[in-house]
């Protein structure tokens, strides 16, 4: 089992089983909102003690034409992992800007 790639981790190490257990831990009583996965891709650090997750996909509670992006950062503390940094943003494609400006000036 490789738990390092330069490229993307397709075998995450564990990361995913302590990233929920973390997440139900830390929010016992939140609301897990439907989600449909777009993309994921896990960088961790050559040294392994820092990961980069990146997830990208649609809330239909949110939205269901533009999807969220979701960055994490995450350390490694013995043999769990911590969220250091936690971002959530949502993205569209270039040629929507424009569209998405207009909606917003009216």
């Amino acid at each position: 089992m490789m738990c390092w790639s330069a490229v993307q981790i397709h075998v995450n190490c564990g990361l995913k089983k302590q990233f929920a257990e973390y997440r139900n831990d830390q929010f016992p009583d939140s609301v897990i909102l439907e989600t449909i996965p777009l993309q994921k891709e896990i960088k961790v650090s050559p040294d392994g003690k820092s990961a980069i997750v990146v997830v990208q996909l649609f809330v239909p509670a949110i939205s269901s034409k533009i999807p969220v992006r979701n960055i994490t950062h995450m350390l490694k503390a013995g043999d769990k992992w911590k969220i250091d940094f936690i971002s959530f943003s949502l993205i569209t494609e270039n040629e929507n800007i424009e569209k998405l400006d207009m909606a917003l000036t009216k």
